[in-house]
């Protein structure tokens, strides 16, 4: 009998143990997102097709791979508490437009050999002031770094005005869930010139590019170190100097 009990202890010990051990590894994964919680998050903060979400090799991250029309970015994300921990961007290759060329209507070989002279002139007039700017300039990408040199946090969105003297390129930033910075930046040496900081549920956002917009005009009408909180805009005492 005695040997009986010894045997429904062990029994029980060994059913005991796996309970606790089951619970435990539930407890440990439950907090994780999952890959649709992490291609929706993405999807709201990032404009772009997402192309493929795998896991890191100890499981603790996912990466995110998203196109848009010039760029591909990798995102990695922390699938404990979801936060961003690095962005990885990659100018993508353009194809090349196809020349075509009319035939009907042709002038005469004089006159068009003229033609072709005239145009070709003013082409390569054309095509050298296009390469002596472009030399000039620094590229969206380049721009987008630096705004995360100076600010952190995580790309959301970027334009260039190149009707201002000289041009330049603002990029917004999401620093924390709710806050975010606008960052101008020089296109020709890549000083950062002005930065406008806010409060703003990115989440709220349903359009990014009127959203851009209304952070240009702000942009245009206060100097640096503004706190826009757009929850109380109207308010006269919204814009404080930090």
């Amino acid at each position: 009998m005695r040997n009986m009990n010894k045997l429904w202890i062990a029994v029980l010990v060994v059913i005991a143990g796996l309970g606790a051990g089951i619970l435990l590894f539930s407890q440990s994964n439950g907090d994780y997102i999952g890959e649709q919680e992490a291609e929706a998050m993405v999807s709201d903060r990032y404009s772009g097709e997402i192309e493929d979400i795998s896991k890191t090799e100890d499981e603790a991250f996912y990466i995110v791979t998203v196109n848009d029309d010039t760029h591909s970015y990798q995102i990695k994300i922390d699938r404990d508490d979801s936060t961003v921990e690095d962005i990885q961007s990659e100018e993508t290759e353009q194809p090349e437009e196809a020349n075509t060329e009319g035939t009907a209507g042709e002038p005469s070989e004089e006159s068009s050999d003229e033609i072709s002279g005239e145009q070709n002139a003013e082409n390569e007039t054309s095509e050298e002031a296009a390469e002596a700017e472009e030399e000039t300039m620094i590229s969206d990408a380049e721009a987008r770094d630096i705004a995360a040199r100076e600010v952190g946090g995580w790309y959301i969105y970027s334009s260039l005005n190149e009707n201002s003297h000289p041009g330049a390129y603002q990029v917004i930033q999401g620093v924390d869930d709710d806050e975010g910075a606008l960052v101008t930046i020089n296109a020709q040496n890549g000083e950062v010139t002005k930065l406008l900081w806010f409060e703003k549920e990115f989440d709220e956002v349903a359009d990014f590019e009127a959203f851009a917009q209304q952070l240009r005009e702000y942009n245009t009408q206060y100097q640096n170190n503004h706190y826009i909180e757009f929850d109380d805009y109207d308010d006269d005492d919204d814009y404080d100097d930090d």
